[in-house]
């Protein structure tokens, strides 16, 4: 363990002996390190010659204000009650002057220099209004919120601590924190707004297809096709309904004109039992031996061989015609309702 002489110096130390307080140097080049630094002393009470001193290098005094800094433009500094800098993070506030000698004075540096720091102006107001709150100060444009704490260090008056920080420093996680607010936000809406396009075309798609269906319905195109489907129950259930619909449409044109069951339709009135009286003009036609071909027959072979005996003319215009035809008797009859 390595020890180190202290030799006690009555011109740094003495003062304090006659004193209840802390007595500091002025700044002085410390013989050993050659460091600019200032020195503590206090009375030992009961002892007569009984001093505690410290010594503190003001570069370190400076070095623990820069580690203090909560932002990076944050300025800190302690000045003296004259108004001199002993400790400031953004200079080390000391003057140095060679005597013929070669003894080296040390001279704190006037804060007053330093017009454009926002210590020098915090000082400037606590001294004015002696009011150490918080404050605000602009420094070139610049925002600061400031702070005064009076210290004792030794000095005949308090010494001031003085902190200011930029407001941009302050509200800049803030504004962060609100950017990623938003961001977060729109991303989130962007997803809802994404997904619900999704959802609608989803829906879209198979209403659409539904709609063509009930177009072709209406005008009994009725082909097969595929069946519209949809992952939504209601739609896809609605799709299976109007298959059905096209499906019964489609076999009943079977048996009834599909003109007969377009107007059906397009009157909006249901079917009713008992029938309807009108006036219908009714053709009849004997083919010799009918009967006994057509007790030999298939009903469906029958009405091939019944339009294969009369001539296309003849075919053509009662196809033209809303009309029915059927067997009577064994005879060929065709009626139709008056226009």
């Amino acid at each position: 363990m390595q020890s180190r002489l202290y030799v006690f110096r009555l011109h740094k130390h003495g003062p304090a002996i006659f004193s209840d307080h802390i007595y500091r140097t002025t700044p002085y080049l410390f013989s050993v390190s050659q460091k600019p630094g200032i020195t503590f002393s206090h009375h030992l009470k009961g002892i007569q010659l009984g001093v505690v001193g410290v010594d503190l290098d003001l570069r370190t005094l400076r070095a623990f204000l820069t580690a203090s800094k909560i932002t990076t433009g944050t300025v800190l500094g302690i000045i003296s009650s004259d108004g001199k800098i002993i400790a400031h993070t953004e200079t080390d506030g000391v003057e140095y002057e060679r005597l013929p000698n070669n003894e080296v004075i040390i001279r704190l540096m006037e804060l007053q220099e330093r017009r454009d720091d926002p210590i020098h102006h915090m000082q400037k107001f606590v001294t004015a209004s002696d009011d150490t709150s918080l404050t605000d100060i602009t420094v070139n444009d610049t925002k600061y919120i400031g702070k005064a704490i009076h210290i004792s260090m030794g000095g005949q008056k308090p010494e001031l601590l003085v902190i200011a920080v930029p407001w941009n420093e302050i509200i800049a996680p803030l504004i962060e924190s609100r950017e990623r607010s938003l961001l977060i936000t729109c991303l989130i809406i962007l997803v809802f707004v994404g997904l619900a396009i999704f959802i609608a075309r989803l829906i879209a798609r198979p209403v659409e297809a539904l709609r063509y269906e009930a177009s072709n319905i209406s005008q009994l195109n009725l082909g097969e096709g595929n069946r519209v489907r949809s992952s939504i129950r209601e739609i896809d259930e609605l799709a299976s309904a109007m298959h059905s619909v096209k499906t019964a449409l489609r076999t009943f044109g079977k048996y009834v004109p599909r003109s007969l069951v377009g107007r059906l339709m397009q009157s909006g009135e249901g079917g009713e039992l008992g029938g309807e009286r009108r006036e219908v003009a009714i053709m009849f036609s004997d083919i010799a031996d009918l009967t006994t071909i057509s007790e030999g027959t298939e009903a469906d072979a029958m009405i091939c061989l019944a339009l294969i005996f009369y001539a296309p003319e003849f075919y053509v215009n009662i196809s033209r015609q809303v009309c029915t035809m059927a067997f009577f008797e064994g005879n060929i009859f065709c009626f139709s309702p008056n226009q």
